[in-house]
């Protein structure tokens, strides 16, 4: 059954890595009997392994362990699979498509704030009443998004804000050792974006009970992605569902703003720090609840 009676055109804007799969296996899933979804954006060209991708995905589909063969295969698909990424399969298993698999992915280059890609979005914009843009990335856009769109863009991010802002935030802010801080931005955000770095109006937040139950520091950020993923696509479904509704959003309190991360700052070292001041906590947390 085709839903909706198009009042909006949307589309999801992602990269192209194995975490975001997750996201637009989940989104075409939920979006594609929709009139007004027109397709799945990725930073980047198109590669040559896109046929083998989805031929690893659908073989592996669920699958929760991978053999070292099927994990060096899966390396030689995507080239880097981080830690995290390594625990979403542990945890959720594979997902039925890579990112750019679609038929309706349309690839804008590695420059999102490029003059062509100016030109397809001004072209685009003019084509409905209005456009929604839904997010996931790790670059930063130019105004001309906000312009051409009505500032009709939607960000999902990867910790609760505004107390983790920016790059690898919780990662960085484990780093800190501050456990306080650090259960406060465990989670998930979803937020109109503006020019500032994920300070624009939040329109949904999640945040995850207690992040010390995991074990590692990746579980954290595994489950913080799907959290990120679920809370756009319930976004999503809100705004081309209930065309009738303006979703506000609420301006975060300037006093509470956290840091913003730069992906410049999570260096090697800062990386293993993090790790290590994790396991810290965790053991902090648990003494304290024992009374030990």
């Amino acid at each position: 059954m085709i839903k909706n009676n198009r009042p909006y055109n949307f589309f999801l804007l992602t990269e192209n890595c194995f975490h975001t799969s997750y996201l637009v296996s989940q989104w075409v899933k939920t979006f594609q009997s929709y009139l007004g979804f027109q397709g799945i954006l990725l930073r980047g060209n198109k590669g040559q392994l896109v046929s083998n991708k989805l031929q690893f995905h659908q073989k592996h589909y669920k699958k929760r362990q991978l053999s070292n063969e099927e994990f060096e295969e899966l390396l030689g698909l995507y080239k880097n699979i981080s830690k995290a990424e390594e625990k979403m399969i542990e945890l959720f298993g594979v997902p039925s498509h890579s990112a750019d698999s679609f038929p309706s992915t349309l690839f804008l280059g590695e420059n999102l704030n490029s003059k062509e890609v100016e030109t397809w979005l001004k072209r685009e914009s003019q084509k409905a009443t209005r456009i929604f843009i839904f997010i996931f990335l790790d670059t930063i856009l130019n105004p001309f998004w906000i312009e051409h769109t009505k500032g009709c863009i939607i960000n999902s991010h990867s910790a609760v804000l505004p107390y983790a802002r920016g790059m690898f935030a919780i990662e960085n802010l484990a780093a800190k050792g501050d456990v306080t801080k650090f259960k406060q931005a465990a989670g998930a955000s979803v937020h109109y974006i503006d020019n500032g770095v994920d300070t624009g109006p939040i329109l949904k937040e999640a945040r995850i009970n207690d992040p010390f139950m995991f074990q590692s520091l990746w579980e954290v950020k595994a489950h913080s992605y799907k959290m990120a993923f679920d809370l756009l696509i319930q976004q999503a479904l809100e705004i081309v569902e209930k065309p009738e509704v303006q979703f506000l959003g609420v301006k975060p309190d300037p006093l509470l703003v956290g840091p913003a991360f730069r992906s410049r700052d999570f260096t090697p070292n800062i990386r293993k720090y993090a790790e290590e001041q994790f396991i810290s906590m965790r053991q902090m947390e648990n003494r304290s609840s024992t009374g030990i």
